[in-house]
């Protein structure tokens, strides 16, 4: 189905922007280097409290999409996971 352009058109500069706009939402994917603050990050993760698994809706096999070093959780939990490449399993006490 064809729309005429007297009927609606677009500019160039518009399709640009609403192009940009969708590409920021949906940010390139970096397995290939560490990571750094200000990167977008999802952490899978598990809590513990003495070895034993947290078992609550909050502390086990939960997933987090973190800005890190923009991000209200506390910094010992994100803090440590600057320098390390996507993929990696680390433990923060």
């Amino acid at each position: 189905m064809g729309i005429p352009n007297d009927v609606h058109h677009v500019s160039d500069e518009k399709l640009e922007q609403e192009i940009l706009d969708i590409l920021d939402e949906f940010p390139l994917r970096t397995m290939d280097r560490a990571v750094a603050e200000g990167d977008v990050v999802n952490v899978d993760y598990v809590g513990r409290i003495d070895g034993v698994i947290v078992r609550s809706s909050f502390a086990s096999g939960m997933y987090l999409e973190v800005i890190l070093g923009a991000t209200n959780l506390i910094d010992e939990f994100v803090g440590p996971l600057i320098g390390h490449i996507p993929g990696d399993t680390i433990n923060v006490e």
